[in-house]
């Protein structure tokens, strides 16, 4: 913190950078967003896009329309998170009007680079396809191959890369069990089953009946298919985020246990 300060002050545009991510991140000083803005802005002035992107991300809550101005620009200069982000901004209509079918296409772009949060976005919007709650008239249409393929590259890109929220991980995961059970074992999702806006699986597909034949029925289909080969990756998807401590699949590995 001391060095990045001394040479921030002298007008070193890496040191004006790396002193607001410890302002931002509270790194060896006290947090300060007040601060971590202002050594963005003077990088950025010396032309630093890593210290432009940071900015815009701090004022997406405080100036939304800045926000907006820079992401897009660094969006159409082919910066994947840029990309992302521009997207979120036409998903929730922050410093524009909200444009569901702008949204898709920022995802896409920035997925072409396999940036995970973005493939995540895209996993969840075939798995509903235009029901789904936010991103309604997007001219996707319901297609759980397409999403499997989306969560899959998430899962892979997140462990190469990193996902923007240490939840979004286990999220892909508990999204890719809810597919690979919608897929063999019965179609569940809906319009109701998940929240877009935080990402948030529906913990309650296994809803098998309690009393009867068909309870009996479909219990052992969900046995018969637990012992295959897409029912033990489906098992493993969801031990997978359950050992994060994430609650939803702890909650939903229950369920299937209990199922059985």
């Amino acid at each position: 913190y001391q060095w990045f300060t001394r040479s921030a002050n002298q007008g070193y545009v890496v040191a004006q950078y790396h002193l607001g991510l410890c302002f931002e991140h509270g790194t060896g000083v006290k947090k300060d967003t007040e601060q971590a803005i202002f050594w963005y802005e003077r990088a950025t002035k010396q032309g630093d896009a890593d210290a432009e992107f940071s900015l815009a991300r701090l004022l997406l809550n405080r100036d939304s329309n800045k926000a907006f101005e820079i992401m897009q620009k660094q969006a159409n200069q082919n910066y994947s998170t840029a990309q992302y982000f521009l997207g979120l901004c036409y998903e929730k209509g922050i410093g524009i009007d909200r444009n569901p079918v702008e949204a898709v296409y920022w995802y896409k772009k920035a997925a072409e680079q396999e940036h995970p949060n973005a493939l995540l976005k895209l996993g969840i919007c075939y798995m509903h396809g235009t029901k789904d709650l936010v991103l309604k008239n997007t001219g996707v249409i319901k297609d759980l191959n397409i999403a499997r393929e989306y969560l899959i590259r998430a899962i892979n890109a997140g462990e190469l890369n990193g996902f923007l929220d240490e939840d979004d991980n286990p999220r892909a995961h508990l999204f890719l069990t809810e597919v690979i059970y919608a897929q063999n074992v019965k179609d569940h999702i809906s319009v109701n089953s998940m929240d877009l806006v935080n990402c948030v699986p529906f913990v309650n597909f296994v809803s098998l009946p309690l009393t009867g034949l068909s309870a009996i029925a479909e219990r052992q289909k969900l046995r018969d298919f637990l012992t295959t080969e897409e029912g033990r990756l489906m098992m493993y998807h969801c031990e997978t985020a359950a050992k994060t401590g994430y609650k939803n699949a702890i909650d939903m590995l229950r369920k299937l246990k209990k199922a059985l």
